[in-house]
């Protein structure tokens, strides 16, 4: 994985409506998101700290999704030889803090659920330091930058962060989910309804989101292409910003008399 280049003009005028449509949903989803968390925090039932925590990062993570795609967009069709660069770099460091925010909820939702214990604690900083010292390299290593050959601005992963901060991605999803799943598992009653929904919602969640970084994965090892760059790119923004959006933009709150609602206080957050 070196240099991304340009497809030919016929291959591109393909790839550029299916990038569009991408970018499209995954404002779309962004926005709708970002009306959610904002219209139910302006209700005035009071809440835990946790909530608004939760829902800074929600709020985080909408916004740098539409940043992120506008700015790649910004790159495709307008950046010139002096903005490349920069906007670049914004564009990758929005794209980190996307990823970062999301984590960050997953995690978050662990910890609560596991009744803030000590070990899941310490666990949860180092895979999350981690992913940190991923992304402090990639903005480092990574950058874009303007060829005259092309005319456009490209985009040069560096192999090395390109792999670290992926697999850190897949390693925080995969530890936030089994471990919640596990104390799921343990501490409530899997007959309830509302639990085994909640349960599947998580793992397809976890698949696709792993599945989306995987495909990322992919794309910079093997592929020099930047349509595929933003295609692929594209496609984990929309996935992420779907998932992270899913229990706000579907209304969980009708729970069953069976379930233990002091002990569902922590684990609606896993959702």
């Amino acid at each position: 994985m070196d240099t991304f280049h340009p497809q030919s003009p016929n291959a591109i005028s393909y790839f550029t409506v299916a990038i569009n449509i991408i970018s499209g949903l995954g404002i779309e989803v962004a926005i709708h998101g970002l009306v959610s968390v904002c219209t139910r925090l302006l209700d005035p039932k009071k809440r835990e700290l946790k909530v608004y925590i939760i829902a800074a990062l929600l709020i985080t993570c909408n916004i740098s999704a539409i940043v992120y795609i506008a700015l790649g967009l910004y790159l495709q069709y307008v950046a010139g030889p002096s903005t490349c660069r920069i906007a670049g770099f914004v564009n990758n460091l929005t794209s980190h803090i996307l990823n970062i925010s999301f984590d960050s909820v997953v995690l978050s939702k662990c910890y609560y659920i596991t009744n803030r214990n000590k070990y899941t604690l310490f666990c949860i900083a180092l895979v999350f330091t981690n992913r940190i010292g991923w992304c402090i390299a990639d903005l480092i290593r990574s950058y874009a930058f303007w060829d005259d050959t092309y005319a456009l601005c490209l985009y040069f992963q560096d192999p090395n962060t390109g792999l670290g901060y992926n697999t850190a991605d897949i390693i925080n999803d995969a530890f936030a989910t089994i471990t919640a799943l596990i104390v799921t598992y343990l501490r409530f009653s899997v007959s309830s309804k509302f639990i085994q929904s909640m349960m599947i919602r998580t793992i397809v969640r976890s698949i696709l989101v792993i599945a989306a970084s995987g495909w990322v994965l992919y794309v910079s090892l093997n592929s020099t292409d930047i349509v595929w760059y933003y295609i692929a790119w594209n496609t984990q923004i929309y996935v992420l910003v779907r998932m992270i959006n899913l229990d706000v933009l579907l209304d969980s709150g009708k729970i069953k008399a069976d379930t233990d609602s002091a002990k569902l206080d922590n684990i609606v957050f896993l959702e």
